[in-house]
């Protein structure tokens, strides 16, 4: 396991190996339900799934840190569904270490539609914001903090609270 996200509802989806797993919660019982169902895969031969986040109306967005992108799975509220394959988000530019590009990129946090990355190869954390009148993302992120990089990539994570403060760790400082 390697990254745990709620949503609105307080169902719990969890990393594991290169699944995403929805857990639901039952509110009657106050309890959540035995073991998962898998909503979400990332490429074949990923090594695992780095990061994830669910925004305000379901939307999953899961890192895939061997293909260093993140992708966007849209929930279906019609359906309750996740579609088999995920939209890239952020990572459009391939790897490397352009604004429109990550390296390894783990944790992920949403806040307001805007999604924040904790991008490890490169020692930072982007924001994407999303593009008015779209559905997607623009392919350029800002760099909301920008570390120091050594030989190997860094792990950290990236959380935002209620009133929009990013917060970050990383084991280079």
């Amino acid at each position: 396991m390697t990254a745990l996200a709620f949503d609105g509802y307080n169902d719990l989806f969890v990393a594991s190996g290169e699944n995403v797993l929805e857990v639901i919660y039952n509110s009657a019982s106050g309890t959540w339900a035995a073991s998962g169902n898998v909503v979400a895969t990332v490429s074949p031969g990923a090594v695992l799934v780095g990061g994830i986040a669910v925004d305000p109306v379901g939307d999953l967005f899961v890192s895939n840190p061997s293909a260093s992108q993140v992708l966007e799975y849209e929930y279906n509220q019609l359906t309750g569904t996740y579609p088999a394959i995920g939209t890239v988000v952020a990572g459009v530019g391939g790897m490397g270490d352009g604004l429109n590009q990550l390296y390894h990129p783990t944790a992920l946090a949403q806040f307001l539609g805007n999604l924040f990355v904790f991008d490890a190869g490169n020692a930072r954390v982007l924001e994407f914001s999303p593009v008015p009148g779209t559905v997607g993302y623009g392919a350029n992120g800002t760099v909301v903090f920008s570390g120091n990089i050594d030989s190997n990539p860094e792990n950290g994570g990236v959380a935002i609270d209620g009133q929009g403060n990013v917060f970050f760790g990383n084991d280079y400082n």
